[in-house]
């Protein structure tokens, strides 16, 4: 005769807790990918030219997506910049002297903005001004 022996079954708490720790541990994983590729040196070898370029160059040697407002950089000189950086380190030395600001954008991407009032242009001191104004 067979005995009635109830089976233990795992309760639907236990199988959302189980899938709430799998989830944020694949979570961590793929979030831990993108920092360690943020503080990889790349060689930059970017020579003084307009910003824009500078930036487009710095994207195709780095790996990284950036976005930015064209109008705001297209009337500003970026830089040289040369050696092994981060691409973070070689982004700041090309808008160190201008209003250029980063945003976040996500993973794998830089964008920046420029204040409306000067359109990221280089440092006050740099700007021609006219007296007729």
């Amino acid at each position: 005769m067979r005995e009635n022996v109830p089976t233990r079954r795992p309760s639907l708490a236990l199988l959302q807790l189980a899938l709430l720790v799998a989830g944020a541990l694949l979570s961590s994983a793929a979030l831990a990918a993108p920092a360690s590729s943020s503080v990889q040196r790349h060689k930059f070898a970017i020579p003084a030219q307009p910003l824009s370029a500078a930036l487009r160059q710095l994207a195709k040697q780095s790996g990284v997506r950036i976005l930015f407002p064209y109008e705001a950089v297209a009337a500003i000189r970026g830089p040289r910049v040369d050696g092994w950086l981060t691409a973070q380190e070689a982004l700041d030395r090309l808008i160190a002297d201008t209003t250029l600001r980063q945003t976040s954008a996500g993973a794998g991407v830089i964008a920046l903005i420029a204040p409306t009032s000067d359109r990221g242009e280089r440092s006050p001191r740099s700007r021609s001004t006219r007296s007729d104004e």
